[in-house]
């Protein structure tokens, strides 16, 4: 709290008119020079083909949920269109959102936005600032200088976990175009590649688009030294060479990215050519994790385990609760998914897919398995989740227990996987473990979300269900409970929810171990 106040009062003193206009510095010319690396992520056609609609913004802004007005993430797409009327629109929008002389203290100068905003400002300057007039010239100057002061205060006075790579990448951009000593910021970067990518190459978000948006913003950090003429140092190479390898692992048999925590396929094409600049890399076995996505992956098929346990609340608030869900893809489709994610502009995303139903994975009583608050990301997880693995010639066994509903069921939720290496199957087994004696009846629900463009029909016994793909391969999903297919959805590579099926294995569970036996094997 006491930190928070200082942070405020710092920002309100340093962000004072009269204070500004004594210490600004102005951009060097030569800015147009600079040749960075765009942030892909925001330049998708239909936003380009929007941006320049009449009051588009103002139909459509909701400030306090509306992140790509407010990160000015649509200034570099205006940029990408180019011609007279998109520059006259992004300098009256920098110009409006000014204008609304938001509070210091407001959602609008998070640590975030703030960075995400300067970083905008800077690399559309020569877009829409060169052939500004002097008056509008000192305004940009001005909103860009303030920027980087708020900016300069979050870097100074926040923990380094608390502080998002932006934040870092534009106090080292403004600094060398202020011609500041960088020598603190390069030392805040490599304690934050500590901080946010764990010891396998995961971002610790542990969602594949955001793995990839760092190192994004990796190699722009290693282009701004480059072009400054400071020596790249080792830990940025190496990162960007240990998450990419991660990252090209985190691809289907289908070339889809895998739907964890927020994941989505909008940028599959920008993700790939991403991936394609580093050559060579040496594949990982995943499977040899302590925490994250366990994958394994052979010729024919792959296999996506959620093992993560939440370890910081400011880079994993966008986990989704789906503890020991998996994903399983074979001969180039898709079998078994999570229902995925919609990369929302306006507004929030649903939460809805944050839920453990809208996971491949075993629920108690229709509750979560974390608790998920918006504002707090979740205020109850497993505070233990504890994985193995045991590999032999011919198949490889993935185990994973959560205490996720300890608390509230006193019941401890163990999967096993068993993949075959010589055969397109996989055998499940989950067990669910009271830890104290209850004569009250608890209902499971076991899911298995399928793609929408396959066909699922349930046998006479009930214990099977056929499933018959786009591409007319046949497989059999087996259990020894009774089976059921219920409606899901699915969202699609063109952020569309489409209509989908699910298994669904139903039951309830009381004082004894309760052991769910499946299996999903190619006819």
């Amino acid at each position: 709290m006491i930190k928070s106040i200082i942070i405020f009062l710092k920002k309100y003193f340093f962000s004072q008119k009269w204070y500004i206009k004594i210490n600004i510095k102005n951009l060097p010319v030569e800015l147009q020079n600079f040749n960075h690396l765009n942030i892909f992520f925001n330049h998708n056609n239909l936003i380009k083909n929007r941006i320049i609609t009449k009051n588009y913004f103002k139909k459509n802004q909701n400030p306090k949920k509306n992140i790509y007005y407010n990160s000015f993430d649509w200034l570099l797409s205006a940029k990408i269109i180019g011609g007279p009327e998109s520059l006259y629109f992004s300098k009256k929008q920098i110009k409006l959102w000014y204008g609304e002389s938001f509070s210091i203290k407001s959602f609008f100068w998070s640590n975030e936005l703030c960075a995400k905003r300067l970083i905008n400002l800077i690399y559309a300057y020569d877009f829409y600032a060169i052939s500004a007039n002097e008056s509008d010239k000192k305004i940009f100057q001005y909103i860009i200088y303030k920027h980087y002061i708020i900016n300069k205060i979050y870097i100074k006075n926040l923990p380094t976990d608390k502080l998002s790579i932006e934040n870092s990448k534009a106090n080292l951009l403004l600094g060398l175009l202020y011609e500041k000593n960088i020598i603190d910021s390069i030392e805040v970067i490599k304690k934050q590649l500590i901080e946010h990518i764990d010891t396998n190459g995961f971002h610790k978000s542990y969602n594949p688009v955001l793995q990839a948006e760092y190192i994004n913003n990796l190699i722009e950090i290693k282009n701004i030294l480059l072009f400054f003429k400071i020596k790249v140092f080792e830990e940025i190479n190496f990162q960007i060479a240990n998450m990419t390898s991660v990252l090209n692992n985190l691809f289907h048999k289908d070339t889809t990215l895998a739907l964890f925590n927020g994941s989505h396929n909008i940028f599959n094409k920008d993700i790939l050519t991403l991936i394609k600049q580093k050559k060579d890399l040496k594949e990982k076995k995943l499977f040899f994790i302590k925490n994250g996505l366990a994958v394994y992956s052979d010729r024919e098929k792959k296999v996506f385990f959620d093992v993560v346990k939440p370890t910081n609340n400011y880079i994993n608030n966008k986990l989704h609760s789906g503890t020991l869900s998996f994903e399983f893809s074979a001969k180039k489709e898709k079998i078994i998914t999570n229902c995925g994610s919609i990369n929302k502009i306006y507004d929030d995303k649903p939460n809805y897919l944050r839920f453990s139903a809208a996971h491949s994975t075993l629920i108690l009583n229709n509750t979560n398995i974390s608790e998920l608050d918006y504002k707090r990301s979740y205020t109850r997880i497993p505070k233990n989740i504890n994985y193995q693995h045991k590999e032999e010639e011919n198949k490889l066994t993935l185990i994973c227990s959560h205490d996720g509903y300890k608390e509230n069921y006193k019941k401890i939720i163990k999967r096993k996987l068993t993949i075959s290496k010589l055969k397109n199957t996989i055998f499940g087994q989950d067990s669910i473990m009271p830890i104290k004696l209850s004569s009250k009846k608890i209902l499971f629900n076991i899911r298995f979300h399928l793609m929408p463009d396959s066909q699922s029909s349930l046998t006479n016994s009930k214990k099977k269900v056929i499933i018959k793909t786009k591409n007319s391969n046949t497989w059999v999903f087996e259990a020894e409970n009774k089976l059921e297919i219920d409606e899901s959805i699915f969202i699609d590579l063109n952020d569309k929810i489409q209509q989908s099926k699910q298994i669904v294995i139903n039951g309830f569970v009381e004082d004894s171990i309760k052991v769910i036996k499946w299996s999903i094997k190619e006819l």
